[in-house]
């Protein structure tokens, strides 16, 4: 399916979707230094976000960041926040070397320490999840992310 396609398969369900239920119950707390050197703090009292955890050498992960992208302009108007989350253990300039190859416009951090791990639970890349304003997971994916699109649409939906 085109990019394109997704994304208005997005917007559409975004509209009208049925709400989803609650994929987590305890609150998170996360902070992401990005590789411009920004804080990207996810948790309680925050701006839910999509967080995208990836690696560069996940050939998965390469076609991930155009939908990152889309998802971000569908996704900006209702305060919410996409973060691209590399599990690297390579410097920040290996990954930025990446990114600029990906030619995208999504927040990107780089977590090499493992907290995000044991945090989220990740096991693999890639992997996403939507995190609420109170810190809960509401979506959770793994595999490519178009793959977790329609239940994405809902949780969106479902936020309040």
């Amino acid at each position: 399916m085109a990019r394109s396609s997704l994304v208005a398969a997005l917007l559409a369900a975004v509209a009208c979707a049925v709400p989803a239920g609650a994929q987590g119950t305890a609150p998170l707390s996360y902070v992401a230094h990005t590789l411009d050197g920004n804080v990207v703090k996810i948790g309680v009292g925050e701006r839910p976000i999509v967080v995208a955890v990836f690696a560069t050498w996940c050939t998965t992960c390469r076609g991930e960041f155009g939908l990152l992208d889309s998802l971000q302009r569908v996704l900006a108007p209702r305060q919410i926040r996409v973060l691209a989350l590399s599990v690297d253990a390579a410097d920040d300039a290996h990954v930025r070397k990446y990114i600029d190859a990906q030619h995208t416009s999504v927040l990107v951090a780089r977590d090499a320490s493992g907290a995000v791990g044991r945090t989220f639970g990740t096991v693999g890349v890639p992997e996403a999840y939507l995190i609420d304003t109170k810190g809960i997971v509401r979506w959770h994916g793994r595999g490519e992310f178009r793959n977790g699109i329609a239940e994405l649409s809902a949780a969106v939906t479902a936020l309040k």
